[in-house]
């Protein structure tokens, strides 16, 4: 399995919406990770996963009414 890392802007902004969509990811994508910085002004998402769910999680965290777009490096 090939694993990447992948940072996201998000419009996630409460510590309870967090764990809502980190609940959910889990069920999901339990062999990924996920981690939040909603202290960042970018409002930040960190996926560490197989290559292959990274296409998938903006429109999947869209389901729960968020939107993200990946940080340029």
């Amino acid at each position: 399995m090939v694993v990447q890392i992948e940072v996201y802007s998000t419009n996630i902004t409460t510590r309870k919406d967090a764990m809502r969509i980190l609940k959910a990811f889990r069920l999901e994508f339990p062999a990924a990770s996920l981690f939040f910085d909603l202290e960042d002004c970018d409002k930040i998402m960190r996926v560490v996963g197989s290559i292959d769910i990274i296409p998938m999680i903006p429109d999947w965290l869209k389901t729960f009414g968020f939107d993200c777009s990946i940080l340029p490096d």
